[in-house]
């Protein structure tokens, strides 16, 4: 039975989507049987990060009914698998809270180690809570100098509820940038 985990971040630019390619990337190459699924369904950025251009169905398609019989994306020079596709709503919590969402996971799970869930930023969206609730456990992201210590603890503190947090990640470092090592005030 799969592992599923949902990588979080609490705003966009955080390096999230690169850290959870990164970490699907080399499961894979464990020889780990591990699907990456695109969880932003307003705006799909999964297949450019691995410069795959061929229209593909993702959970858009697949939660609206509209992808009959959908194809998971192979990444090249890979085992990594993708869901990931063209289509986006600006509305998408309905289709992440369906019971088709908990139905394709658990098939998933079924039929592979691991399944990575790139979640939207979850300061901004209540996407990511939808998507969390599916989640075995959860990996925060936070980038240096984009969020103070207080907006962390309460972000991981809300996560808390929804799922186990299996760790967190600071991102983009870099030594001697603040003398505190996060910039007050701004979530970016």
């Amino acid at each position: 039975m799969g592992v599923t985990v949902s990588v979080i971040s609490g705003k966009g630019g955080t390096g999230k989507t690169t850290l959870c390619a990164g970490i699907a990337a080399c499961l894979a190459a464990e020889g780990k049987r591990v699907i990456l699924i695109d969880g932003d369904l307003r705006k799909q950025s999964l297949k450019p990060l691995f410069g795959i251009g061929a229209h593909s169905d993702g959970l858009v398609e697949v939660l609206s009914g509209k992808a009959k019989n959908f194809r998971l994306l192979p990444v090249p020079d890979s085992s990594l698998l993708l869901l990931s596709g063209d289509g986006t709503v600006a509305q998408p919590q309905r289709l992440l809270g369906s019971p088709r969402m908990g139905q394709i996971l658990e098939l998933l799970r079924q039929k592979l180690d691991y399944i990575l869930i790139d979640t939207p930023p979850a300061g901004v969206l209540s996407d990511a809570a939808a998507l969390a609730k599916y989640a075995d456990g959860a990996i925060y992201v936070v980038r240096q100098d984009m969020a103070n210590s207080v907006q962390i603890v309460n972000s991981v503190q809300s996560l808390s509820g929804a799922v186990p947090l299996y760790g967190c990640v600071l991102n983009c470092t870099q030594a001697g940038t603040t003398r505190s090592g996060y910039r007050h005030g701004r979530l970016s």
